[in-house]
């Protein structure tokens, strides 16, 4: 690398749970929607990656809100 500064922008929505689901943090790789035992560490214990995992899930919701909600904003503004 020649030390140039990359990034420095902040995580989107999108991409902190990509990273929050990420099963690389308890010690497994997915493969074809499968789970498998990783050759590395677990980072987090499962208990804890579970509960982040389905608090995201409960938070997900359909994205007719978020849709809903744009439309409204054109409507109004």
């Amino acid at each position: 690398m020649n030390g140039a500064e990359r990034g420095g922008k902040p995580f989107s929505r999108g991409h902190l749970y990509r990273l929050l689901a990420n099963p690389i943090y308890i010690g497994q790789i997915a493969h074809k929607g499968q789970l498998y035992s990783g050759q590395h560490p677990a980072l987090i214990d499962t208990e804890t990656w579970i509960a982040v995992r389905d608090q995201l899930a409960a938070n997900a919701g359909d994205g007719q809100n978020a849709r809903r909600s744009k439309l409204l904003r054109g409507l109004i503004a």
